[in-house]
Parts: C-alpha cells; structure tokens; sequence
C-alpha cells in the first residue's frame, strides 16, 4: 500500500482511503467532530477505516439532498480523519467521533459499489508571512467576531471563550469558519485555501456582511 507523509501530524497517511460524505458541512482539521452515520455506503466506509487504521476521507457533498453521492457530488477537497469512538445506535446507525488532521484534495475514486474510496493528495498549509501583520490580523478577527457576537450572532459562550484565547491563525480560521452560520460553499471555500491569512481577510468581510445584517433585524 502507498503511503503518504503529514508534515502537519508526523504520521504515515495511506494515499486511498475509505470516503465519508457528509450533509450541510464541512469537516475542518485540527477539530473533534461527532457524526450520525446511517446510509449504507457511509457504515461501510466506517467499518472499513475500522479494520484498517481507522482513517477516512471526510468530504461534503454539493447538494445535501442526495441521498447516494456519487463521485460529481462530492467537493475535491476534503480533509483526513481518525476514528476515536463508535457507538451503534438501537436503529441501526453509528455515532462516531472523528479528530481531523490534514487537508487533502481527491484525485479520483476506485470502483466500489458497496462504498466510495478516494485516491488523495495531503494539502499544507501557507507560511502565514510578516509575523507582526499574522498577529495584527488575529486581533482583528478577534474584535470583529467579538462585534458580531454582541450584535446578535449566536455562538456558545464556551466556545467563544477558546477562539478568544486562539493565536495561531490557522486554526483561529477555521474555528471561526466552523461557527457563524455559514452554508457549505463558503465553508469549502476556506478550507480549499492554503494561506490563512487569506482566510481571515475573508472571514472578517464575510462577518461584516452578518454585522449589518443582524443590525437591521
């Protein structure tokens, strides 16, 4: 098997991997994602990633609606998780709870009936650049999360707490990106970019739009 190195995590990542496609989200890394997992080709990547090295593809799909995604449903970009804990459910589902890690891009599929698996590349992340204009723009996003969050976006109290006392502008972006209400295309859009500063510079025009949004209500 063709194994592909994490700068990010310092582990070996097989370069296919079992694919979960996921409804109305986007799995961002660095983060612990709870999941109810119950359409077939779905249990049955869990249960493979489960007899392997419990890692999978995490990727949403473009129309929440579908109920089997195909290979043109599915985003190309996606990220790289590992299975920390299942639980089945009286109804035949699976609760799971997957830590995320790297970003990858699909090259293609292999074909399986019973579930999709992906062929991926890992993605790494920009230098964030100018140190002192990093930490300038992570206090911008700070005070303009915290303006949205008193104008009326609703966040829970805990985890504005973490993103307060979050520096790194990687994982500030994607804290954010995770927790203002944005639809699926936007949030594949941050997590298709590779600069995080990038990123910031649009989460904080994005959160000006729902600034003066909720000012109008």
């Amino acid at each position: 098997m063709e194994y592909i190195k994490s700068d990010e995590d310092d582990i070996a990542i097989p370069a296919m991997l079992p694919l979960l496609a996921l409804r109305d989200t986007v799995a961002f890394p660095g983060m612990s994602i709870p999941l109810l997992v119950g359409r077939k080709k779905s249990l049955k990547a869990v249960d493979i990633a489960i007899k392997s090295d419990r890692l999978l593809v995490l990727s949403a799909q473009r129309e929440k609606t579908v109920e089997d995604p195909g290979t043109g449903d599915i985003y190309e970009v996606g990220t790289v998780g590992r299975l920390v804990r299942t639980l089945p459910t009286s109804d035949g589902k699976l609760k799971i709870l997957v830590q995320t890690t790297s970003r990858c891009t699909i090259l293609g599929f292999t074909g399986r009936k019973s579930f999709l698996q992906a062929t991926i590349r890992l993605l790494f992340e920009a230098a964030s650049g100018d140190i002192e204009y990093s930490r300038k723009m992570v206090s911008n996003v700070h005070e303009i999360l915290d303006e949205a969050f008193f104008s009326g976006l609703k966040i829970p109290a805990e985890l504005m707490a973490v993103i307060e006392n979050e520096e790194d502008p990687s994982k500030l972006s994607y804290l954010v990106a995770s927790c203002i209400g944005l639809d699926v295309a936007r949030q594949q859009e941050i997590l298709f970019m590779p600069d995080p500063l990038e990123r910031l510079d649009l989460l904080m025009k994005w959160l000006d739009e729902i600034i003066r949004s909720l000012r109008k209500e």
